[in-house]
């Protein structure tokens, strides 16, 4: 029960490096502090459901009544009490990493998607935009018939 490897450093670093960028790879990290998660919640209940007080108790005299032997039973039962602390802390710890990841995607969602409508607001603003060109051809269509003349032309208006 208790000799359960909670996480292997080198996988999950594998996993997260596998993962790569993006939303896919926080999808991946999320489902690695999940499983990470569960392991721990697992190993919590398993220590609670230990009664350590009562089951794993070791009595200041077990060993003797020498220095060393009250000692360890007060090391045995600080020892417990830290294990049950670090264990709570680090679940509590990982759950707020897990939250900032899911977080965090839903922030890069959102960038994404104002990205995307920023650019689709520019491209749907210059479509109709032909930088002259459309003018250019209307030009030539109107001077297709042209001529040169001997004298320069004026308007009507003699200008």
């Amino acid at each position: 029960m208790f000799g359960t490897k909670l996480v292997d450093p080198v996988a999950l670093g594998a996993a997260v490096g596998a993962a790569g960028s993006g939303l896919n790879g926080l999808d991946v990290v999320e489902d690695e502090i999940g499983g990470v998660l569960d392991v721990l919640q697992t190993q919590a209940t398993a220590i609670e459901a230990l009664d350590f007080a009562n089951k794993a108790h070791i009595a200041k005299g077990s060993f003797g009544s020498g220095n060393e032997a009250v000692q360890l039973s007060v090391d045995h039962t600080k020892a417990h009490g830290v294990i049950v602390d670090t264990l709570n802390a680090m679940i509590t710890d990982l759950s707020a990493f897990q939250d900032a990841v899911i977080h965090a995607r839903g922030l890069i969602r959102e960038a994404d998607d104002q990205a995307d409508l920023d650019l689709r607001t520019v491209l749907a603003s210059t479509e109709d935009l032909d930088l002259g060109q459309r003018a250019h051809v209307n030009a030539q269509v109107e001077h297709s018939t042209d001529q040169p003349t001997e004298e320069p032309t004026t308007d009507q208006d003699g200008a």
